[in-house]
């Protein structure tokens, strides 16, 4: 965080698209124990019908979410485009404040544990 403070961005960030990928491949505990159920009910239907209604919303409610941040983005962004140089110049002092008391924080846990 504080070295990232200290320059301006440049840009996209790869890294971000395997973190993305990461996280959709994770089951939600909530998911299993609906699968769980189904599958504790002893028929092949149940299960499928189960799956195929997750597989539904699941994709129904991230591809809202997709096209409402697509839509919001280009209009936020069209609204904002004069303030963002100091959005950034801001960003990077909050950045900077929040690593700093961060390193404060962990230092003084540091040497309270040590004595």
């Amino acid at each position: 965080m504080l070295s990232q403070s200290l320059w301006p961005a440049h840009g996209h960030r790869h890294g971000t698209h395997s973190l993305t990928a990461g996280i959709g491949l994770l089951p939600c505990p909530l998911t299993i124990s609906v699968l769980g159920f189904a599958w504790l009910q002893g028929t092949a239907v149940m299960v499928t019908l189960v799956l195929i209604a997750l597989t539904l919303g699941i994709a129904t409610t991230i591809g809202l979410v997709a096209v409402a941040t697509i839509v919001a983005r280009k209009l936020v962004g069209s609204a904002l485009v004069s303030y963002l140089p100091a959005f950034e110049r801001w960003g990077r002092v909050l950045q900077g404040a929040a690593g700093l008391t961060i390193v404060t924080l962990g230092f003084y846990t540091l040497v309270n544990t040590v004595r």
